[in-house]
């Protein structure tokens, strides 16, 4: 068994190439998601900080959509 944290884009190719099994771990809201990105980024811009939801929002979308 091999674990791995990965981005949407390296989860869908190893399913793809291997046949590997996902999971697809959501925070609660995505004001939760913002307030955990910005606590583990403390010297984020908020520019850096929208980015990263917008690329998060993409991500449930995709992820959603592939259910």
């Amino acid at each position: 068994m091999v674990l791995a944290q990965l981005d949407i884009i390296g989860a869908r190719f190893l399913k793809e190439k291997y046949g590997a099994t996902t999971i697809f771990i959501n925070a609660p809201s995505l004001d939760s998601l913002r307030e955990r990105i910005r606590v583990s980024g403390r010297n984020m811009s908020e520019e850096e900080l929208e980015r990263r939801i917008e690329i998060a929002r993409r991500e449930i979308s995709e992820y959603c959509a592939g259910i």
